[in-house]
This record gives C-alpha cells, structure tokens and sequence, in this order.
C-alpha cells in the first residue's frame, strides 16, 4: 500500500508523500501530520507500510520512504546462495498484495537454505547460526501468482558475526526488485548461550576479509 500524498505534493507537486510517525489505528490517517512529523525523502522514493498488521494494533509506528538505492548495495558482498520460492495464494492479505510479515518468511528461507548447503548445524546442539538483527525494505508489493528468487549475499564478516544482504526478485524478470535487506547472524555456542569465533570454514566462504 502506499500512503495519499499531502495536498500540493505528490503527482504534480514535489514528489513525497505522507510519512513520519504517529499512532494509528487505521491504515489511512484520518488527518494530515503535522509539520514537524513529516520526514522529507528525496525524490523518487516509494512509500510502503512497514506492516500492516502492525499498524492495525493502533501502535506508535514509524512510516518512513526508501530510496531505491540503498548503501547496502555499494559495500563489498559475495553472492552466497539462490534459492526460488512459489509465492502462495494465502500469502496476500485484504490488500490484494502479499503481506509484509511474508517477505521476511521468505528472507528465513533463504537463510536456513544457505544454512543447510553449507552443513551449519540447526538446532540447539554445539556451535551455529543465530539471527540477531532483520530489516526488510519494501519496494514494490508482490501479487499472486509469481514465483520469487532470493539471493543472499554475505559481507565482510567479523570475529563472531555475518552481516548478510539479501534481495526478492521476480524469478522471470531479475530486473524487478521486490524488496532488499540486511540481516546479522551471529555463531553461537547454544550451551553456554554466547557468541563465539565464526568457522575458518564459513569464514573462508565468503572471503571478504
């Protein structure tokens, strides 16, 4: 969904649209935000909520634009895996689009594919992956049917962590980005319950260091 621009701005005006924060309890706010509530994007951003279901539990939320460029894409990164999901009839919701809580299930699986290819233990057993930290920019809404590729991308690790890139693409046209993201996995010890050294193997995958 993208939110109606305010008066004198959107077609024909400067090019934003509605954004800030506010508690809501209904997707489209009954009222125009005040000055000081609007965030000024540049141009040429598209407006998404965050989630809508979020925003039906009338909580104090942040709507924010994001560029269709992000910096996520000019920091060194290494394809690591591809993996093509159907999307669902059931993913979509009472907008006619997939619902935002799906593009993150569909950023797991990815993950956990990765994680399975390289042999990274699951489960609460020795060392492995924990995710700690997920952002997920949407770009455009993803309708019934389609199929969607995710490519993940790992960047410059750190002693105990993988900062991770991931982009949903329409399978049939690469061309369309759906939506991008970055997420940290953290190696940890699930005994003790604390980070630890990542694998020289998992390490020497990615190669950026």
């Amino acid at each position: 969904m993208i939110f109606p621009p305010l008066q004198g701005e959107g077609e024909g005006g400067d090019g934003f649209g509605v954004v800030g924060t506010r508690h809501l309890t209904h997707p489209h706010p009954a009222s125009p935000l005040k000055e000081e509530e609007i965030i000024r994007p540049p141009r040429g951003t598209q407006l998404f909520y965050a989630s809508e279901a979020i925003i039906m539990q009338a909580v104090n939320v942040k709507v924010f634009a994001m560029p269709k460029k992000q910096a996520s894409l000019d920091v060194a990164k290494k394809l690591l895996h591809t993996i093509q999901l159907q999307v669902r009839w059931g993913d979509m919701d009472i907008f006619g689009h997939v619902n935002n809580a799906n593009y993150f299930r569909y950023l797991e699986q990815a993950r956990i594919s990765w994680f399975e290819t390289i042999g990274a233990p699951s489960g609460n057993v020795g060392h492995g992956p924990m995710l700690v930290a997920a952002a997920c920019n949407f770009r455009i809404p993803i309708v019934y049917p389609a199929t969607v590729e995710i490519r993940t991308y790992g960047k410059a690790p750190g002693r105990t962590s993988i900062p991770i890139y991931q982009e949903i693409v329409d399978a049939n046209d690469p061309a369309t980005l759906f939506a991008d993201g970055d997420s940290t996995i953290v190696w940890i010890d699930y005994q003790r319950n604390k980070s630890t050294p990542l694998p020289d193997e998992v390490r020497a995958l990615i190669g950026l260091n």
